[in-house]
């Protein structure tokens, strides 16, 4: 894998949401909030295209008018908007606070144009807001979940508007994220300790599961498929984040795996997938790529955004990878299409390696006459049983038949510098130094270098004898 192609353009005002159109089209959403000291609240459609020249593109933007909070949430299928933006507090004060709002994306014209807005919360509190919407796939039917405590989530029809349903979780606690299957038949929220998963169509009894571990505190939940979730996790007391793969069964609810993407990282601020991928941002400015089988870490990106990252979301096909932040930048990634065959490689080297590296130190610990053998059971496990047999004969042979190398070495022999037990014996190309040491007591400890030569190399070999 080569080096990953990223992108950044600053779109002029903080950013909170993004989610792509269409694969070359993405609709981002932000602002100066309602003291925006010049900085308006926009949504933003831009131009991803890495094969032109310019790869990020400013194609139109929507000013929303008024003194408004800052937008705060966003999803979009088809040509349907919806985002989550406060009224004035004046307003919300006085019961009057249209918080969900429906725009329309123009392919054509490239335009965003206001359709219509309407408030589900109900709520006279102006630091109650908006925290997420989803939106299923055909535009039908979406999910809206309050910042407010205890937590609920609605389930509106798009196309009216309207509340359809209402989920609240059996303790009062917040609600810390949802997600919206594809097909839209099923909508899935997180508390910090429990999954809950409900019905749309029909008024089932929602499948719950709470049987995570204590020190998980769940953050972020994804729809990978209608049978699929993936839901991010932050580690309490410490710093650390994991994923959790869980699927849908007839019996309920099962966690099918979990694994640790990052002991640095402490917290999760977005999180985004496709079936093959997740994409995690971190608190500490990094983005994460994922594979989904077994949670391997593809890619660790840093340093992609000056400020905290607000949202990652993938384009349909997977190719490109967004990320908002609210220092005002847009960076996106092009995933190269071997992500996931280049960790394979590298995963494999790394053991290979490995491996080399045990057989090196349990061959460099066993002598020349256990090597032999071990190379006799080799051959004579895999070889041809004859051939072995022959040259096994003829080695005995040749061996029975050749002279002694050195005939003798308990001569005087030549005495090597100021040492008298240092002594060499030589025979042509054949050469034995003998160190003689006295140890502890009467044993006697004689040491034996023997080099020999041939046309091309030089060899050595050493032994040590008490006597």
């Amino acid at each position: 894998m080569g080096k990953i192609e990223n992108k950044t353009i600053d779109i002029g005002y903080p950013l909170y949401g993004a989610k792509f159109v269409d694969n070359h089209t993405l609709v981002t959403t932000g602002g100066g909030g309602e003291g925006n000291n010049g900085i308006p609240n926009k949504l933003t459609a831009v131009s991803v295209d890495f094969q032109s020249e310019n790869k990020l593109k400013l194609l139109n933007d929507f000013e929303i008018e008024g003194k408004n909070d800052s937008p705060t949430s966003l999803d979009l299928a088809g040509e349907t908007l919806l985002i989550g933006c406060n009224e004035h507090s004046e307003n919300i004060k006085k019961g009057q606070n249209k918080h969900l709002r429906k725009f329309t994306y123009s392919k054509e014209k490239q335009s965003i144009s206001f359709n219509s807005s309407v408030d589900v919360e109900k709520s006279v509190d102006t630091l109650d807001y908006q925290k997420e919407v989803s939106i299923s796939n055909d535009g039908s039917i979406a999910a809206v979940l309050s910042s407010k405590i205890p937590g609920s989530v609605k389930i509106i029809d798009v196309a009216t508007l309207k509340t359809i349903k209402t989920l609240t979780p059996k303790d009062d606690v917040e609600i810390t994220d949802i997600s919206i299957s594809p097909n839209g038949s099923k909508v899935a929220y997180i508390t910090e300790k429990s999954l809950v998963i409900t019905n749309t169509q029909n008024d089932e009894e929602n499948l719950v599961h709470n049987r995570f571990a204590p020190s998980y505190d769940l953050t972020k939940i994804k729809f990978i498929s209608e049978t699929e979730l993936v839901i991010g996790i932050n580690l309490k007391h410490k710093s650390g984040i994991l994923l959790s793969h869980v699927v849908i069964r007839e019996d309920g609810i099962k966690v099918i795996k979990s694994r640790v993407i990052s002991e640095k990282t402490k917290k999760i601020t977005s999180l985004d997938s496709t079936d093959s991928l997740v994409a995690v941002a971190g608190n500490d400015g990094s983005i994460l790529i994922v594979g989904v089988d077994h949670f391997d870490v593809y890619k660790t990106l840093k340093n992609i955004h000056s400020f905290a990252i607000t949202t990652v979301v993938f384009s349909p096909n997977g190719k490109y990878l967004a990320s908002t932040s609210a220092s005002n930048t847009l960076n996106v990634i092009e995933i190269p299409e071997d992500i996931s065959k280049s960790y394979y490689w590298v995963y494999v080297n790394i053991l290979v390696v490995l491996f080399a590296y045990i057989v090196y130190s349990l061959i460099s610990r066993i002598t020349p006459e256990q090597k032999e053998r071990i190379d006799d059971f080799i051959r004579f496990m895999f070889d041809d049983p004859q051939t072995y047999q022959q040259e096994k004969e003829e080695k005995a042979s040749q061996l029975s038949n050749q002279q002694p190398l050195i005939q003798s070495s308990s001569g005087s022999g030549e005495i090597v510098g100021d040492d008298p037990n240092l002594k060499t014996f030589s025979d042509g190309e054949y050469v034995v130094e003998v160190v003689t040491n006295i140890k502890e007591g009467d044993i006697v400890e004689v040491s034996t270098r023997t080099s020999w030569r041939t046309e091309t190399s030089v060899y050595e070999d050493t032994a040590s004898t008490l006597i």
